[in-house]
């Protein structure tokens, strides 16, 4: 049997203090939830959280009132929803709101983080130097897959100059005026980031957005793409203010949403500051939200992803899993459940990065961040130079989550829509998935529902050097 791997909690830790830095710079203060220690003996959170403050249904603040001492936040909260500033934890509150017999459970909640990668807080890996000429996995597709599609991508935003060294993340298509060549289509717009520190070094996920741009592109070529960046507190974002954005995202009219980020809550329940988003998405018929279904290598619903389950919006979401490099089962660092509606390639995918100095942030490991024996070997978390080592990128890199597990699957929507003549993201997303096939995992045997890049013929990369290797971290052995 395979258990749970042991020592998460130091990589946590690294991760805690920048994202509880970035937060701070937006006067936002953050702190942890219960450590489980069954999962790691150091602890891990169950979820992290705003300090000092409370959401609240606006409906439900007349009947909460008597029990609060609480003042509203200014500018805080999404429609329908009030974020109030109180005098004692928020977990605290939310139980002795939750035990009162005239108040009905789950009518408050924390205002949680909401990340890249809770709980963990950390990617599946740091982003890997490659050469400027290295191809991009999955490869560009040829034509213009996607022409029409509308595509959101909530994330961190884009590089400067990004189409600069990768033409994939540029228009497609010919003159205009001979339609032999084929409509200009494709574009590729949004909010810049900055992306380097004081120090000239890469900031941690600068490059997450365009990466995600990227692997879109690549697969759906002719798809118009508009990148957001909302994940600005390294990678992070509190769930009111995600609430916000998505439901601004509602109203623009986007054929589909691409999310690479969310998060866990307080007993497990659907975050608070979602409910106008899910309650509207509801009410559409059109749009879809392709969600992360989180780097935790866990079951615990990870949302807004778990939306996807079969009791609450399964036909506007649709919740994305990781495939390991040989497509054989599931990344180790993976979530999975009966909530993950598909699985598709990410682990060691190429694409856009920028080019600079980058200096690691997580302590290397010789074993499996989550499971002890690994599921397979080689898992792509197992070797990294040491922290604080310092590597140069010349704007590609090799990188693994579900986050970009993601993308892939959102162009693969999109590709049905503008191949099939399909103008509705939901119907084009239940027919790819209906004819979608089914493996079963070779770690763990249950049965998956995958979507396979497309066709990408021999492996387009060299085996990268070790970089683990090249800072004095030794590659561990094949595991049997």
């Amino acid at each position: 049997m395979t258990f749970p791997a042991r020592g998460r909690g130091r990589r946590f830790a690294s991760q805690f203090e920048a994202v509880r830095d970035a937060a701070a710079e937006h006067g936002i203060n953050l702190d942890m939830g219960p450590l489980d220690r069954r999962r790691d003996p150091d602890g891990i959170p169950e979820y992290v959280y705003e300090r000092d403050v409370l959401l609240v249904r606006d409906a439900d603040l007349a009947d909460l009132t008597p029990h609060l001492d609480a003042d509203p936040v200014p500018g805080r909260g999404a429609a329908g929803v009030k974020l109030l500033r109180i005098n004692e934890k928020p977990p605290d509150a939310v139980r002795r709101l939750d035990g009162i017999g005239a108040l009905r459970r789950g009518m408050t909640a924390p205002n949680h983080l909401m990340s890249i990668c809770p709980v963990n807080l950390c990617p599946a890996d740091e982003p890997f130097p490659l050469p400027a000429d290295a191809v991009p996995v999955p490869p560009p597709n040829p034509g213009s897959a996607g022409h029409g599609v509308r595509v959101l991508v909530i994330d961190t935003g884009l590089i400067d100059r990004f189409a600069d060294g990768h033409p994939w993340l540029a228009q497609v298509g010919g003159d205009p005026a001979d339609p032999a060549t084929g409509p200009i289509t494709g574009s590729v717009t949004g909010q810049t980031r900055v992306s380097f520190g004081p120090t000239g070094m890469i900031k941690e996920y600068a490059g997450h957005g365009t990466f995600i741009a990227g692997v879109l592109k690549c697969v759906a070529p002719g798809v118009t793409v508009h990148v957001l960046n909302s994940l600005n507190m390294a990678g992070a974002v509190t769930e009111d203010i995600l609430g916000q954005v998505l439901l601004a995202a509602l109203d623009d009219q986007h054929d589909i949403i691409s999310l690479s980020a969310g998060g866990t809550t307080l007993d497990r329940r659907p975050h608070l500051g979602l409910d106008p988003f899910a309650d509207k998405l509801r009410q559409d018929d059109r749009t879809l939200l392709v969600a992360a279904a989180g780097n935790d290598g866990e079951q615990a619903e990870f949302w807004p992803a778990a939306f996807a389950a079969p009791d609450l919006l399964p036909d506007a979401v649709v919740s994305v899993g990781a495939l390991r490099q040989d497509g054989k089962g599931r990344a180790c660092f993976s979530n999975y459940g009966d909530w993950v509606k598909v699985f598709a390639p990410g682990e060691r995918l190429v694409n856009a990065f920028l080019s600079g100095d980058y200096s690691y942030v997580d302590p290397p490991t010789l074993a499996c961040h989550y499971y002890d024996p690994p599921l397979y070997c080689p898992c792509t978390c197992v070797t990294a130079p040491p922290q604080h080592a310092v590597v140069s990128f010349q704007g590609m890199a090799r990188w693994s989550g579900t986050s970009f597990a993601t993308p892939l699957v959102a162009g693969l929507v999109a590709a049905r829509m503008s191949e099939t003549g399909q103008p509705n993201a939901r119907l084009a997303a239940r027919d790819l998935l209906a004819s979608a096939p089914q493996i079963t995992d070779g770690a763990d045997r249950r049965s998956l529902t995958v979507l396979p890049a497309p066709a990408s013929g021999p492996e387009p990369n060299p085996p990268a050097t070790d970089l683990g290797a090249r800072h004095g971290v030794d590659t561990p052995a094949p595991h049997s």
